[in-house]
């Protein structure tokens, strides 16, 4: 019995290091998938990366050298026109949820404001704001977007003058590039998007800039932890987690494709789904 239970026990640990070794390669073998289809399908990429073959103290961190701002501004409209055809109960029953959703957010809206405005995030138990991405007011600025579709513009222009007043080219602590990515830079942009307001275009411009130098790695991906006062890596070693892929394998081939000239990939031809694929645009609906 005891000779069964060792072998049960065995078999057992075997079972789960099988399992890491084929979670490893299902990693490295998307990995590798995402570099060859890049590769392949946009030979163009190949063209534009000398800058990783040149010496760091070279690089210049400086954006909008190579952005072709003509095949953004001239993006066909993507939403689709609803048409609404709906009875008085219907629009009632539709305007009264759309309110209770406003009135939700503005509750938490009121709450952070109120107690923790200028802050990243609003502990609301204790009432206490927090700082985890480096004190720019991560709720503020990610909230940017909603304010503006909630036609919320006194709450929006309080919070356009505190975003006037960041300092994005320094870190009081190392920060996460991919959440800054997402968070700060994001919200600037879709700000800028909705609003057409410069103030949200030059921080985002600002951001970017002091956010390039980590990229400056032995492979081109971001550093996971970087600081921006120090210019300098938390940890000496490139990090290849989840959060440095989706940074190099989603957003920057976003970006490329996004800003890339003409020639690359038409945009009256192609859609990019979340993770930057391309995608055919539909001539008529289905």
């Amino acid at each position: 019995m005891m000779r069964i239970g060792f072998i049960k026990k065995s078999l057992r640990k075997i079972d789960v290091r099988f399992q890491l070794v084929l979670l490893n390669l299902l990693v490295f073998g998307s990995l590798t998938y995402y570099i060859i289809e890049i590769g392949y399908n946009y030979p163009a990429v190949l063209k534009h990366s000398q800058w990783l073959k040149e010496s760091p103290s070279r690089l210049k961190y400086s954006l909008g050298s190579r952005v072709y701002l003509s095949n953004v501004i001239r993006l066909p409209k993507i939403q689709y026109d609803f048409l609404l055809d709906e009875t008085a109960e219907e629009k009632h029953l539709r305007e009264s949820r759309r309110d209770s959703i406003k009135n939700g957010f503005l509750h938490a809206w009121n709450g952070y404001t109120r107690y923790a405005w200028g802050y990243d995030e609003l502990l609301p138990l204790t009432n206490v704001g927090r700082n985890n991405f480096n004190g720019w007011g991560a709720t503020i600025i990610d909230a940017l977007d909603t304010l503006w579709i909630m036609d919320l513009k006194k709450e929006f222009n309080r919070s356009r003058d505190f975003v006037r007043s960041v300092d994005f080219t320094k870190s009081n602590d190392d920060i996460n590039v991919f959440e800054t990515t997402i968070r700060y830079l994001g919200g600037l942009l879709s700000a800028y998007e909705l609003s057409n307001d410069l103030v949200f275009l030059e921080k985002a411009q600002e951001l970017g800039n002091a956010l390039l130098p980590s990229f400056d790695s032995p492979t081109g991906l971001p550093y996971n932890w970087w600081n921006l006062t120090c210019y300098k890596s938390y940890k000496d070693f490139l990090e290849l987690g989840a959060e440095t892929k989706t940074t190099g394998l989603e957003t920057l081939k976003y970006l490329y494709l996004l800003f890339s000239p003409p020639d690359v990939i038409s945009l009256d031809t192609y859609v990019f789904n979340t993770e930057a694929h391309p995608l055919f645009r539909m001539i008529k609906p289905l």
